[in-house]
């Protein structure tokens, strides 16, 4: 445990959280006192394994599904969510001017609208916590 326990007592939603920079951001935030729920699109074993090992709770589900993220994140409300950090995202691996419509549709299903789709169903339980953090990462993709 760091010694900067800045984070205690604070619920901290991860999205994107199983493997990646989301667990990289999971795990730091853990060491600092936080107590962290992970996401993943589906109940992975990747997902599940990180929970027990760092004692965590998690949920899952497909961001870009407005019932399936509201569903998810109602357990959550519970306990109360003191931070939201949008992780969750994919990138192409085709250059700007190569990248199909699909692949266009893909990306701002998941890195727009699974954003909003997961900030609105946060937004209520972050709102008790006054103030509630939203943290949005992104990608040095947008860089041509």
């Amino acid at each position: 445990m760091a010694q900067n326990n800045f984070l205690e007592n604070k619920r901290i939603l991860i999205t994107g959280s199983s493997r990646g920079i989301g667990e990289a951001t999971a795990r730091l935030a853990r060491e600092y006192g936080a107590e962290v729920i992970l996401h993943g699109k589906s109940e992975s074993d990747q997902l599940k394994k990180l929970a027990s090992e760092l004692e965590m709770e998690y949920i899952f589900c497909d961001v870009t599904d407005r019932e399936s993220v509201n569903e998810a994140m109602r357990g959550i409300g519970e306990k109360g969510l003191d931070v939201l950090v949008n992780n969750a995202g994919i990138n192409i691996s085709r250059t700007f001017d190569e990248a199909t419509e699909l692949d266009w549709e893909r990306v701002y299903g998941i890195n727009v609208f699974g954003l909003v789709n997961i900030t609105r169903a946060a937004i209520p339980y972050l709102r008790e916590a006054n103030p509630g953090k939203i943290i949005n990462i992104s990608s040095a993709k947008g860089i041509l």
